[in-house]
């Protein structure tokens, strides 16, 4: 487009690649403090901060829909109030181009400037182009502070009673920023940063465990006791951005979009905060049966005041043949509760299709919208756990353990596919405050659509090496295998599907410690496999460096090599 005469394109026109951090400080505190022999006292904590920020899709001043056009025409505001400004209505160049067009030509591109030259002359009539004539691209960052703190004390009783009693705060907090745009609807009166709102996630804890052990004539080894209480409260809250970031500026009835473009600002309706708490209750007994057979038993009562209770267990053995072999097997079932965001939480997306950008959002998935195409309130993650495996010394210094594993994980949640909208759905989310809605083409929202299983191996390896008079060597390799299926998905989401289903299946890494007196060195290589990288041309998923296909629906998959890193 540069050889055409337009000016000003940033070089390159688009950036990819991990967000840029513009600063970042972290600090750790670890702390103990013995009040007696039988009392400690124990703080840890942390904070850290960061500045993000990265660079939205480039938009095209020819052909972006309700920015710079609308249709085929150029998208000009009339300025005066009784709408008397005889503003001119033009063809926008390649605003709608044949297939696999994306630049005007030069014959367009010349025509095009004679009526924007014109148009700047005109004091009654904008459009974006004067603000931004080579397009634009939004820059969209985050402050992101993010600490935790522990307080505890663990108590030693003389009859063998060991208690830990703490409690626990974190937040997590994002303050999104967005600049390099505008609110179309405001016209040229319009600013080019905008704070589009904060994100909040809080939790604090109540724990108090006890541990003990009580004989029995029966085991041959003392019974291992253990038990514990734990209250949880959560909280998400959605702040609201400010005014100009979601505000429905004079120009849309003209047909400007609304709010901060890329990343419209919540407004004080979809605002807001959500909490639950839960309370939990467990008991874990552990003891050798005979000499060579160990077992344990594990339960877990948790009641949460959304979703009610739930109860889960995991049982183990262990049964040593003899110094050299030994079997262990675990079973269980355990869940996953979704999070107060989860279930409510609302955010702008933009997309590419066809060389487009398309506008959609995310909305709960009670919003009505949402339950028109699906949507219901989210339900517990649930799953059943196996694994078998032993442990093997071959020789003296060499230990050898093999596991293998399998994971039923039913009622999975996952953002579901993008549901394409009707103007009459358009007009409800507008209507319910959903930031930039009157820009959407589609909404996705979280369910529990997927049933998985993942099953795999992992396989380590240790080998201790003393060198006389210069300390010891350590070799260890840990080897994992994991394959992951959909087995039942609803509604599904193909980017879900491909990105569970094609993660590198092998993973390894070979670490050589050695330690002499006061000096220690590392060294440690990593190796993973090939996985496929989803990038699709369809209403689904939005494509990354992707070239155009002939069937735009079809799945683009990258197949990434396989990499070894030291």
């Amino acid at each position: 487009m540069a050889d055409l005469g337009a000016s000003n394109i940033p070089r390159p026109a688009q950036n990819y690649g991990q967000p840029s951090i513009d600063g970042e400080l972290k600090i750790f505190v670890n702390s103990a403090f013995e009040i007696s022999d039988q009392i400690e006292a124990y703080a840890f904590g942390n904070y850290a901060n960061r500045d993000v920020s990265t660079e939205f899709f480039w938009r095209n001043p020819n052909r972006f829909s309700d920015v710079y056009t609308q249709g085929s025409k150029r998208l000009v505001l009339d300025l005066t109030a009784d709408n008397s400004g005889n503003c001119p209505t033009a063809t926008s160049a390649s605003a709608i181009s044949p297939p696999n067009r994306f630049f005007p030509t030069q014959e367009e591109y010349d025509a095009d400037l004679i009526i924007l030259t014109a148009l700047a002359a005109d004091a009654n009539c904008w459009s974006v182009n004067e603000l931004y004539p080579a397009g634009y691209r939004p820059t969209y960052g985050a402050e992101i502070d993010d600490w935790g703190s522990v307080f505890g004390l663990r108590v030693e009783t003389k009859n063998g009673y060991y208690y830990d009693l703490s409690a626990s705060y974190g937040t997590n907090e994002v303050k999104y920023a967005i600049g390099n745009t505008l609110n179309p609807s405001l016209g040229p009166g319009s600013p080019t940063s905008f704070r589009p709102g904060d994100s909040v996630q809080s939790e604090f804890n109540l724990n108090l465990d006890v541990t003990w052990t009580q004989e029995f004539a029966a085991l041959y080894s003392p019974l291992n006791i253990a038990a514990g209480l734990e209250w949880r409260k959560e909280r998400f809250e959605s702040v609201a951005g400010d005014r100009n970031s979601w505000l429905v500026g004079e120009f849309h009835s003209q047909g400007a979009s609304i709010g901060s473009n890329g990343y419209p600002g919540t407004p004080p309706q979809q605002a807001g905060n959500w909490d639950r708490s839960n309370s939990a209750f467990y008991l874990d007994f552990e003891a050798n049966i005979s000499e060579k057979l160990l077992m344990g038993l594990a339960v877990r009562y948790e009641d949460f005041d959304d979703f009610g209770s739930t109860s889960n267990f995991k049982g183990i053995f262990r049964y040593d043949f003899n110094e050299i072999f030994a079997l262990r097997a675990s079973i269980g079932t355990g869940f996953k509760a979704p999070t107060p965001g989860q279930s409510n939480v609302t955010r702008t997306t933009t997309s590419s299709f066809n060389n487009e950008l398309l506008q959609g959002g995310q909305i709960p998935p009670t919003n009505v919208i949402a339950m028109y195409y699906g949507g219901e309130a989210l339900t517990p993650e649930e799953a059943d756990n196996l694994s078998i495996g032993f442990s093997l010394l071959p020789l003296e210094n060499l230990v050898l353990t093999l596991d293998y594993f399998k994971i039923d994980v039913t009622d999975r949640i996952s953002i579901g596919a993008r549901q394409s909208l009707t103007g009459d759905d358009v007009a409800e989310l507008v209507g319910l405050g959903v930031p930039g809605a009157s820009d959407f083409s589609f909404v996705e929202f979280f369910g529990n659509s997927s049933d998985t299983s993942t099953e795999g191996i992992d396989l380590v390896l240790t080998y201790d090496i003393e060198w006389p008079q210069f300390g010891n060597t350590e070799i260890s390799l840990a080897w994992n295998q994991t394959k992951t299926r959909v087995d039942f998905s609803e509604n599904p989401s193909r980017r879900f599907i491909v990105r569970l289903q094609e993660r590198p299946e092998n993973r390894g890494i070979l670490t050589i410690s050695h330690n002499w007196q006061n000096f220690r060195v590392q060294v440690r290589a990593s190796y993973y496999d090939d996985w496929v990288d989803a990038k699709f041309n369809g209403d689904d998923y939005s494509p990354v460096c992707t070239q155009e296909r002939p069937n735009p629906g079809a799945p683009t998959l990258a197949m990434v090599p396989s990499k070894l890193s030291i």
